[in-house]
């Protein structure tokens, strides 16, 4: 399995573990730490958001999006 295959199927089980867990994905903070988990997968930090967003949408799991700053302004 290579690195970018590794981490798609890291997103995947978390979000699917955090979804019947009944928790709120905070989808910056959790890409943040997939990066740092997976510096070699290619993927930047904004497609990896998009990953989790993607997935999260499809199993319909509770999402907290966008930065600290913007919900701050909201």
């Amino acid at each position: 399995m290579t690195d970018r295959e590794a981490l798609l199927t890291a997103i995947s089980d978390m979000v699917l573990i955090r979804d019947t867990q009944g928790s709120v994905i905070d989808v910056s903070e959790t890409a943040a730490q997939l990066l740092r988990s997976y510096p070699d997968a290619g993927m930047t930090l904004q497609e990896i958001v998009v990953h989790i967003e993607t997935m999260g949408v499809i199993v319909g799991a509770a999402l907290l999006t966008g930065s600290g700053s913007d919900r701050d302004a909201a």
